[in-house]
């Protein structure tokens, strides 16, 4: 079965990466005595709520008689990807930034962690300077956030 449009484009926008933070370089991140599987369940678990509310708001937006004004069988517009990147993805992946910058990391990679942290803020920044670069889906403004996600282990944030 064929994803809609609108799921496509949610989908590559919501891929996060996990750890990434909210602010910019000159924010500290947290130590800890937590393990990486444990910092790895943790920082998953916020990605995969935060996607999950993304894809829930965009069958809201651009289902039939959401706020997009689609009729079944409708394709949209760009300037509606913009509206909902601006509106809804936007704002939901810094509060998952900003979860995730909360959480305690192992001490012994939180070199690795703040460069994640700080490239996934880097691309966030991109994505909202330039909704419309990203509106059609068919690139992830998230793709070197979610490599050195994926090379640390995660599988929700990264993927």
């Amino acid at each position: 079965m064929r994803s809609p449009a609108w799921a496509v484009s949610a989908i590559a926008l919501a891929v996060l990466v996990a750890g990434a933070g909210c602010g910019g370089d000159d924010e500290e991140i947290t130590t800890g005595d937590v393990s990486k599987q444990e910092f790895i369940a943790q920082a998953d678990q916020i990605c995969a709520e935060g996607d999950r509310e993304i894809e829930r708001a965009g069958r809201e937006y651009f289902g039939p008689g959401g706020g997009a004004g689609l009729e079944e069988g409708d394709e949209p517009t760009e300037d509606q990807f913009v509206t909902f990147i601006e509106e809804t993805v936007v704002p939901n992946i810094q509060g998952q930034l900003d979860d995730l910058r909360e959480l305690e990391v192992p001490e012994a990679d939180a070199d690795q962690i703040e460069e994640l942290y700080d490239t996934a803020q880097d691309n966030l920044d991109e994505l909202a300077d330039d909704p419309g670069a990203f509106a059609g889906g068919d690139s992830n403004p998230f793709q070197e956030a979610n490599r050195i996600a994926r090379d640390y282990g995660l599988e929700d944030c990264g993927s």
